[in-house]
């Protein structure tokens, strides 16, 4: 029987140190549409083109891994 890893990715906050801007109901799903767009406290990006493939790159890697190891954990005996 295969599980999944877990994986979780969701929410957005302003890396502005200035700022305390945060909103951790955001699904990763939705990301693509916060790329370039500002934030609504201080005005910086909250996502740039960068952090986005980033983010991607990382789910994409999560799921390999699922799939390499059919989602077993590190504590399963057959791994």
């Amino acid at each position: 029987m295969s599980k999944k890893l877990d994986s979780h990715i969701q929410g957005l906050q302003c890396d502005n140190s200035n700022c305390d801007y945060s909103n951790p109901d955001i699904p990763f799903e939705q990301y693509e549409q916060f790329v370039n767009c500002h934030c609504p406290k201080c005005g910086q990006l909250l996502l740039t083109p960068q952090a986005y493939k980033m983010c991607v790159a990382m789910k994409s890697m999560g799921n390999l891994l699922t799939k390499i190891t059919r989602g077993q954990k590190e504590n399963d005996q057959e791994l």
